[in-house]
């Protein structure tokens, strides 16, 4: 630092090179901190999506009790309505259209937007093991996806995914599924990943049981036999 006298009076400034190595110091210290500033952040949202994941499941159940102990379909005959946030809807938001979605449908990380620039008003995924009335193909497919299901006859209900984050942000027009399958458990080198797996890799999941569990959402770890709500098997 020099210091220039001019009339009598001291005047302190500092040099170039000094001010090149605060300005390298703080350039260092914002890299060592933003990427925790950025865990942090991301931290905060999973808690949010934690909470919305619990109201859905506290709907589920309310849904459940008053119909004997059945989950709600992913969609209804013919794939049209009742969708299963439509059923949702109405116990969380009795108010609110059953198509409004947005508040506890939407995951706060989602980074994903509709084709036409709008926010997602839906952005977790459903089980479309729960009754999917317009599959027609596959092994076993009657009983895999055309049978309604009950919370007291599905096998280690506290390990499966119910309601999962999933938006299919890759479908090119607006009708973005709200449901999930066991293909998009897959692997990273797989499109389908990137459906999921927003919180720091990892996916939030509600089980049919009511709890909610962070996990990697993979072909590995979840198998068609975990993901789908076979009542004999896993």
């Amino acid at each position: 630092m020099k210091r220039l006298h001019h009339g009598g009076v001291k005047h302190s400034c500092f040099t170039l090179i000094e001010l090149l190595v605060v300005i390298a110091i703080i350039a260092i210290l914002a890299a060592i901190l933003l990427p925790a500033l950025n865990s942090a952040r991301e931290r905060g949202r999973a808690a949010s999506c934690i909470s919305n994941l619990k109201q859905l499941g506290n709907a589920v159940q309310f849904y459940a009790d008053a119909n004997d102990d059945f989950l709600p379909a992913s969609q209804g005959p013919n794939g049209g309505s009742p969708i299963w946030y439509q059923c949702l809807t109405q116990i969380i938001y009795p108010g609110n259209g059953i198509n409004d979605g947005g508040g506890v449908f939407v995951c706060p990380s989602c980074p994903y937007d509709m084709p036409d620039g709008t926010a997602p008003r839906h952005s977790y995924g459903y089980n479309s093991s729960c009754y999917q009335y317009n599959a027609t193909s596959g092994a076993n497919y009657e009983l895999r996806f055309k049978e309604y299901r009950k919370i007291t006859k599905i096998v280690r209900a506290t390990e499966r995914p119910l309601i999962v984050d999933f938006f299919w942000f890759d479908r090119p027009d607006n009708n973005r599924f709200t449901w999930f399958g066991s293909g998009d458990f897959f692997d990273e080198t797989d499109n389908r990943f990137n459906r999921m797996n927003w919180h720091n890799k990892s996916t939030n999941m509600l089980s049919p049981a009511g709890n909610v569990f962070s996990d990697k959402a993979t072909k590995t770890q979840y198998p068609l036999g975990r993901v789908e709500f076979y009542y004999d098997t896993w």
